[in-house]
């Protein structure tokens, strides 16, 4: 089982390494020719991911967190090639087509990677070692993400965005390769028989009774949602804004600045954590997170995208803390459909986000744009972090 962990990092890995990635909003924008239609990319990404959260999650519990994840690599791949397709057609409806698949298979994903990374520490008597884990094998994923960007930033100056498309296509056969290397965790097998008695609903409503009666849980679990649907807005949507002081290429060199900062933030969080409660660690997370994009958009200057790259310092922490918290409070029968339930609830908010700020954009500007979404991840980490210590004081948490 011990070698489930070493996989997952290579798939991690392939899993990050997505050239595309970097500059996506400029390449379906080149495509739409409106940043509105370009972020309904993402929205539509967002609302597909939200609506097959619970039939993935469930079907992961059912069948295994093997075969989920062989899914989810042949249908991200299938997307991939849609947007590359659509760059040499210019047909934005194989990009809208291309986001519905992308977001079934970020779906088959979503929960199940955290739940095998749990159940085979459990496996090998390590519970206690989750956060090492889930530190060291996103590290590969950053480490990914970061190739990916340095690869876009060679690629970009000698090809067009399109070439950029169809090279994006590669990674997943990676990830698809390390998927059917994986071993299921023997609790699964043992109680998969068990689960085929029990309704897809059952499962549903079990997942989200639970998941509402346990108070530390609905807290922050309704605060990553609110967090992360502007996060991931803003992190899609800063190279529109990044365009307007810098280059293309530059862009791509400042995603793999972030990049990296994000792996070097996982490689301290397992430090942090001897420290630091994952509660507290997570919240703190939040606040240099708004803290630092506001700083970089006040510059208003070529320091400012580099500057506000530095956000993913806080990365590792914020996600570790999170995933420390759910994953101790979840309960192990339903834990991915649990996991699933609650990104369904953030696909909502999500999708709605990023067809919010594309047209903000095209109403107003980038920077008034990404301006709007900090004021708005501000107030929310303050209110939060009040409403943390007011619950603390009386010991509710």
């Amino acid at each position: 089982m011990r070698g489930n962990i070493k996989i997952m990092a290579i798939n991690y890995f392939f899993w990050g390494l997505w050239p595309l990635n970097a500059v996506a909003i400029l390449y379906f924008n080149s495509i739409t020719q409106s940043y509105a239609n370009a972020m309904m990319v993402f929205s539509i990404y967002s609302i597909s991911k939200t609506f097959a959260e619970i039939p993935t999650g469930i079907f992961a519990d059912r069948c295994g967190r093997k075969k989920d994840i062989i899914c989810g690599c042949l249908t991200e791949m299938t997307a991939f090639i849609l947007f590359a397709a659509a760059g040499v057609r210019g047909t934005p409806a194989m990009l809208m087509a291309g986001g519905v698949l992308w977001g079934i298979g970020e779906a088959f994903f979503s929960g199940t990677n955290e739940a095998l990374i749990y159940e085979t520490a459990q496996e090998l008597k390590e519970e206690n070692k989750f956060n090492y884990y889930f530190s060291r094998i996103n590290v590969f994923y950053r480490l990914g993400t970061s190739t990916g960007a340095l690869l876009t930033a060679i690629i970009v100056l000698f090809m067009p965005l399109s070439a950029i498309a169809w090279i994006s296509v590669i990674p997943p056969f990676g990830q698809l390769i390390t998927a059917f290397m994986y071993k299921e965790p023997k609790r699964i097998n043992a109680e998969n028989l068990k689960k085929r008695k029990i309704s897809s609903f059952n499962m549903f409503r079990i997942a989200a009774r639970n998941l509402f009666r346990n108070r530390k849980l609905r807290f922050f679990s309704f605060l990553e949602i609110l967090d992360n649907s502007m996060s991931q807005g803003c992190h899609q949507f800063e190279s529109a804004y990044f365009k307007t002081l810098v280059g293309n290429s530059m862009i791509s060199v400042i995603r793999f600045t972030k990049q990296m900062w994000a792996m070097f933030s996982y490689l301290f969080t397992p430090k942090v954590k001897k420290h630091v409660p994952s509660p507290v660690m997570y919240l703190l997370s939040l606040g240099w997170n708004s803290g630092i994009r506001v700083i970089g958009l006040m510059l208003n200057n070529i320091i400012s995208p580099f500057l506000m790259a530095s956000v993913n310092l806080s990365l590792g922490t914020q996600m570790t803390g999170y995933q420390d918290i759910l994953q101790h409070e979840f309960t192990a029968k339903e834990r991915s459909t649990m996991m699933s339930t609650i990104q369904f609830f953030a696909g909502i908010f999500l999708g709605i986000a990023y067809y919010l700020i594309g047209l903000s954009a095209d109403l107003y500007s980038p920077r008034v744009t990404l301006a709007i979404i900090i004021c708005f991840k501000g107030s929310l980490f303050i209110i939060s972090m009040f409403n943390f210590i007011r619950k603390k004081r009386k010991h509710v948490l």
